[in-house]
């Protein structure tokens, strides 16, 4: 994995190049729980066994804690004139993966601005059935 975020915080990412990494899930970056600004960077050629091969996002429910502590925590990634390219993903399972250039998971939030997602690539060497 390249880069973890977690636990709130909110780096900020500028003129960084994320490539070559291998994960389970968020090959280049996994995020849970963070706000990361991401800006002028390359995430490229990235893989995960799972889901998001370039970038993973997920959130989290906490309605499982007491009430004056319920709700929703969401994660919010801004990219801004960032490439994500060439990045895959497979389930590892003989299923296709998901999200091979981003997932967005669980409430998780994007915005875009001014950047390319090219070239991503799902790969799948089976069927998959869920029971």
């Amino acid at each position: 994995m390249g880069i973890y975020i977690s636990d709130g915080s909110i780096p900020v990412l500028s003129n960084v190049i994320i490539q070559n990494n291998t994960a389970s899930s968020g090959g280049g970056i996994y995020l849970y729980i963070g706000t990361p600004i991401i800006e002028d960077s390359y995430i490229l050629n990235n893989e995960a066994n799972h889901n998001g091969g370039g970038i993973y996002s997920s959130s989290v429910n906490i309605n499982t804690l007491p009430p004056e502590h319920q709700g929703i925590v969401e994660n919010y990634t801004v990219l801004n004139r960032t490439v994500i390219a060439n990045n895959s993903a497979n389930n590892g399972y003989n299923c296709a993966g998901n999200g091979a250039g981003l997932e967005l998971f669980y409430y998780s939030k994007t915005k875009i601005y001014n950047s390319i997602i090219t070239n991503n690539s799902v790969i799948q060497e089976g069927m998959c059935e869920w029971t």
